[in-house]
Order: structure tokens, then sequence, then C-alpha cells
């Protein structure tokens, strides 16, 4: 229910940066990411996942036509795990959802 309030304006597609990326970048350093690491237009209404080295934090980017958002959250246990370890992979709705509830998640 909080993914479709965060999202109430569904983006296209939802894709995960798999590599590390320092959480103290803001809205700035994430946009530079998008478009320097994943060779995505920012500005294009997609929803992006990054994670920090030990993936317990993660945060998303989007674009919503007035402005940019940035949603931030942070484990306690475990890490966040996609399912693959490709650089830049395709969520959909329902897998941010599992990974944001802490379902795709590893132990420590």
């Amino acid at each position: 229910e909080a993914l479709a309030m965060l999202l109430s304006k569904n983006p296209r597609r939802i894709l995960a940066y798999s590599g590390a990326v320092a959480m103290r970048k803001s809205f700035s350093g994430l946009i530079a990411v998008t478009r320097q690491v994943l060779e995505e237009d920012a500005l294009s209404g997609d929803a992006y996942l990054f994670f920090n080295r030990t993936k317990t934090i993660l945060k998303m980017l989007w674009w919503d036509r007035t402005g940019w958002c940035v949603f931030a959250k942070r484990i306690e246990r475990g890490t966040f795990e996609l399912r693959s370890r490709d650089a830049k992979q395709s969520l959909s709705e329902k897998e941010l959802g599992l990974l944001l509830d802490g379902v795709f998640r590893r132990r420590k």
C-alpha cells in the first residue's frame, strides 16, 4: 500500500543497480549515477534503485512530472538481495513491494 502511494504516477519501469553507491548521495548524485553509469534518461519517469556496499540501505529515485523524489530504507537485519547479479535489472512493482517488505533478504 505504501508503495502505491509513493509511486502514484506508476513508473514505466523499475530498474535496480546492483553495484554499490555511496548513500551520502542525494538527488544530484543519484541522477548522475542514473545518467553516467546506468546510461538511462533520469527524466523518463522510470524509478531507479540503488544500494550501499553492504546492501542494508536502498534509495529509490524517480521523476514524477513535478519534481524529483527520493525514498530511502535501511533494514536492521539481513541484506537486500536482487534475483540476479546483473548490473542493471528490471523489477516489477510486485517484486519491488516484496523487496521493500524484506521478502528478498538474506540473513546475516
